[in-house]
């Protein structure tokens, strides 16, 4: 028997975390996606109707988490993790066109206000036309002033490693700018 993705959503609440539950949302809203579910608002309106359901209230919590546009679990895990050190506002998928190739890129997550972007860098990142477009979107961001940090599954399941990276970041994004930067 099959039911709709969000009474599922609903079900699973019971069972999982309320981070694999955000990760789930963001799951229902990805940017490039035959079935799309819309965006939080839909969320929100089967928590109206629906009253009374194990998990409602980890929904309740998880019902303002969700983004969309997102592109995959790890990347929307990375954000969760940025937040839990105090990084909010994060830009999910950062569209932006390079002026010199045309190119249009996708920074999988954003922090314009702090003039840097995380790529989460899964195996399909290994492959050549992936990795040159990769190469392009660092240096169309480091024209624009900003830094890209590139992070990987293996980073992000080895603590120290994660905060080494929180290091760089919080060192990077709270050093002076140089003169005639924005």
């Amino acid at each position: 028997m099959c039911v709709h993705p969000l009474v599922a959503w609903e079900q699973m609440a019971e069972w999982i975390s309320l981070e694999e539950l955000v990760v789930i949302g963001d799951s229902l809203m990805r940017r490039q996606r035959s079935f799309v579910l819309g965006g939080v608002r839909r969320f929100e309106e089967i928590l109206e109707t629906d009253l009374n359901f194990r998990g409602r209230k980890a929904c309740m919590k998880a019902v303002s988490m969700p983004r969309s546009g997102t592109d995959s679990s790890q990347e929307t895990r990375l954000r969760l993790l940025m937040e839990r050190h105090g990084l909010t506002g994060a830009v999910v998928n950062m569209k932006t066109c390079d002026p010199v190739s045309g190119k249009v890129s996708y920074f999988d997550i954003a922090y314009p206000q702090y003039g840097f972007a995380l790529e989460y860098h899964g195996r399909q990142h290994g492959l050549h036309e992936t990795w040159t477009h990769d190469i392009d979107k660092v240096r169309f961001l480091f024209r624009q002033n900003m830094y890209v940090f590139g992070v990987k599954a293996e980073d992000m399941k080895n603590e120290r490693k994660m905060n080494e990276l929180l290091a760089t970041i919080f060192t990077q994004i709270s050093a002076p700018r140089l003169v005639g930067d924005e």
